[in-house]
């Protein structure tokens, strides 16, 4: 399905290629990647973008930004904001969008409205070809899934997407944010435990560590602390649920049986209210489980009074790491299969253009620099030392003698790492269109070096299907940063799926339908749930409890949702 929605999609574009060419302004080349705007014509582009908070630097200074004006032969009107939800409803508000905006994410929601509905985002379409954006082409057949998610239901492209790739040992672009659950193995050792792979070797585990108190911790032990929800989304993919990366209470939709489904309104929603009582009852999760804040819940991490723990990162633990390892997805008597959903390899909503701007071939030439491998590397890291780009009064990179990027202001400790410097003076935010599954061997070829990396080939857990994942060699097991990345990464080399649920297109009337009905059944779930596990409603009302979800609705939200993922589900069948 998806290769034959790609390949309707990618023969519709080159059919208007021809057409396309013949439309394409006298002034605008496409001899070559730059510059855009051939001699004797002026041009100026306004462009809105954000900034990392971290950074305080004024967007005129940004180096990308005066490379790429100068690189394209146009001028750049440059503005960027913090306030990003504020200032997309005013430039709507107004019918005032740039020519360009990136790095200020449209929801799907965002696109109906402002795209197929009010028409005020220009259509990338036909200016998707060969001959105008011929790095954004190749994209698109390398990662149709990305555009395909990208094209709403009139079948245009408001809104290009940023090609992430997956990155193997590196942070959010590769694996699963799902699954970051952390066990202290030398408590393991002390109990004669392996790690566990099914739910019920979980609690077995839970309860051996609270009866054994392997680190004498007494009644300061809490077996298990979750951050984050992590614990949470771990109990819920050990149910059987995969397709996205968060959820908590079960109100965020999943892919089980190859079905859309509300985890909350479930039988295995059952299980999970029984599991988190017998935790609660047991003392195997702290008292305070449903009002401790993260700040709180990773001090009680650093004061190693655990011995498992969810969270993005195993960051608390300080100097203690080298005692933990990562836990892999789990079975359950709900669910024979341990898969994990991997991250997407693509964020939609990311780059947008206004219908009113005057050179609509102008703007489309400067984001299809951004998809080539030079644009995304000069993008994320800037000019090199000693290369053939102009430094604009920056600092160029360089590899280190460990083979690492740095600069002359990382070196002499102005900045603590490459990323803090980027941010303050290379470019305005992480995400931008373009394709950063490119520039870690382009930055070796920029240095006239052979790449180091690979790629690690995963193999898909349901399809059978080969991912390829660029090995970030950089990253090595030998400190706290590296080791999290290392152990999660390998926890789940083997469960990964491709498969994950798309972002999904609704009418303004099914919007606003779904806004009423999701805000009051997401508030029941919450607090009853939690009245379940505390013990203050008492399981026999369970049955009430589902019949309570039905009065509210959540059948008629469920099947809106199906209908909108009826060709997904068809897909997936």
């Amino acid at each position: 399905m998806k290769k034959l929605l790609a390949l309707v999609l990618s023969l519709a574009m080159l059919l208007t290629s021809a057409a396309a060419l013949a439309e394409i302004p006298d002034y605008v080349n496409t001899d070559s990647m730059y510059p855009a705007v051939k001699d004797g014509k002026d041009v100026s582009i306004s462009i809105l973008t954000t900034r990392n908070s971290t950074a305080t630097n004024d967007i005129e200074d940004v180096w990308f930004f005066q490379w790429l004006a100068e690189a394209m032969d146009v001028e750049l009107e440059l503005e960027q904001t913090l306030e990003t939800q504020e200032r997309i409803s005013l430039m709507f508000a107004a019918d005032e969008v740039p020519d360009l905006v990136w790095g200020i994410s449209l929801s799907n929601n965002d696109v109906m409205t402002y795209g197929v509905e009010e028409k005020m985002l220009l259509v990338w379409n036909d200016l998707l070809t060969p001959e105008l954006m011929p790095n954004a082409c190749k994209a698109m057949e390398e990662y149709p899934d990305a555009f395909i998610a990208a094209t709403a239901p009139d079948g245009n492209i408001y809104a290009l997407p940023e090609i992430t790739g997956s990155r193997y040992h590196a942070n959010t672009g590769s694996f699963s944010a799902a699954i970051r659950m952390y066990i202290n193995e030398e408590w393991l050792k002390a109990c004669g435990l392996e790690k566990p792979a099914t739910l019920d070797e979980f609690l077995n585990v839970l309860r051996t560590f609270k009866e054994k108190d392997p680190a004498g911790l007494g009644d300061q032990m809490i077996p298990l602390i979750g951050n984050q929800n992590k614990d949470k989304e771990f109990v819920w993919n050990a149910l059987g649920f995969y397709g996205r990366n968060t959820n908590q209470w079960g109100t965020a939709w999943e892919i089980k049986n190859n079905e859309i489904v509300l985890p909350c309104y479930t039988e295995e929603a059952r299980e999970f209210i029984k599991f988190y009582k017998t935790l609660y009852d047991e003392g195997l999760i702290s008292p305070d489980y449903f009002t401790m804040d993260q700040t709180t819940a990773r001090g009680l991490i650093a004061s190693n009074v655990c011995g498992v723990f969810g969270d993005s990162t195993i960051a608390s633990l300080g100097d203690a790491w080298p005692a933990w390892g990562a836990l892999s997805p789990m079975t359950s008597a709900y669910n024979d299969v341990a898969v994990a959903s991997m991250n997407n390899t693509f964020n939609t909503g990311m780059c947008y253009a206004s219908s009113n701007t005057k050179y609509p071939e102008v703007v489309a030439r400067i984001v299809d620099y951004m998809y080539s491998a030079e644009g995304s590397t000069l993008y994320f890291y800037g000019p090199m030392k000693g290369g053939d780009k102009p430094l604009y009064n920056v600092d160029g990179w360089f590899f280190d003698e460990n083979g690492k990027i740095t600069t002359d202001k990382v070196v002499n400790g102005e900045y603590t790492d490459i990323s803090e410097y980027t941010y303050q003076f290379i470019k305005s935010y992480s995400s931008a269109p373009g394709r950063y599954d490119l520039y870690n061997e382009e930055i070796y070829r920029m240095a006239g070096l052979p790449y180091n990396g690979d790629v690690r080939t995963i193999t898909d857990k349901l399809t059978g299907a080969t991912v390829p994942s660029t090995v970030m060699d950089v990253i090595v097991d030998d400190n706290n940063d590296g080791h999290w990345r290392t152990i999660q990464s390998e926890a789940l080399l083997d469960y990964l799926t491709t498969v994950r649920i798309p972002g999904v297109y609704l009418t303004a009337e099914q919007n606003q339908r779904v806004a009423d009905l999701s805000t009051v059944i997401n508030d029941h779930v919450t607090a009853e749930t939690a009245k379940f596990i505390v013990g203050t409603r008492p399981l026999e009302e369970l049955d009430a409890y589902f019949a309570e979800l039905k009065n509210l609705g959540i059948e008629e939200y469920i099947q809106i949702y199906r209908d909108a993922y009826a060709g997904f589900t068809a897909s997936l069948k």
